[in-house]
């Protein structure tokens, strides 16, 4: 007697296969979408934030080449330009009191404008506690931001995916 149907092992349809596949895509996708990543170089819009007080601002150390090399790059936010554009002042991310610890800033004068990092140093010998520190930090420009537009330094990856400010 003949038998018809389906055997266990039978090729499965296309339709099936086209399914499998779509899954596939959209979980690689989704992956791509979702994995933190360094931020990239940014242009800074130099909207002044009045909700920043700059009144207590320190000033920040400027760091060398050479010195900024090894060093955390870490967020930062515009609060405002001194009419001549020669001194800004920003809140940045100075870290979390028991790990990382502000060291000062770095800035490259590029063909697109002065790319300003804020840099930290971290220590990585200790477990960290999960505070989080801002600051306000005075910068002088040398030379001032003039036409120049002023450009976010592109921010280590652990620090890249959060919304500090």
């Amino acid at each position: 007697m003949a038998t018809t149907g389906t055997t266990p092992f039978a090729r499965p349809r296309p339709v099936i296969i086209l399914l499998a596949l779509a899954v596939i895509l959209l979980g690689i996708v989704a992956l791509l979408i979702f994995t933190p990543r360094a931020a990239g170089l940014t242009v800074d819009p130099l909207k002044p934030d009045l909700s920043v007080s700059s009144s207590q601002a320190n000033k920040e150390h400027q760091l060398s080449a050479q010195a900024a090399r090894g060093l955390t790059s870490m967020p930062w936010k515009f609060v405002q330009l001194s009419p001549d554009k020669g001194t800004l002042t920003v809140q940045f991310v100075a870290g979390d009191s028991s790990c990382v610890f502000p060291a000062g800033y770095h800035i490259v004068d590029t063909s697109k404008g002065l790319e300003l990092f804020m840099l930290s140093t971290t220590k990585h010998e200790s477990s960290c506690g999960s505070s989080l520190v801002t600051a306000v930090g005075e910068i002088k420009l040398n030379p001032s931001l003039g036409d120049k537009s002023l450009l976010h330094a592109p921010v280590a990856e652990g620090w890249s995916h959060g919304h500090f400010f």
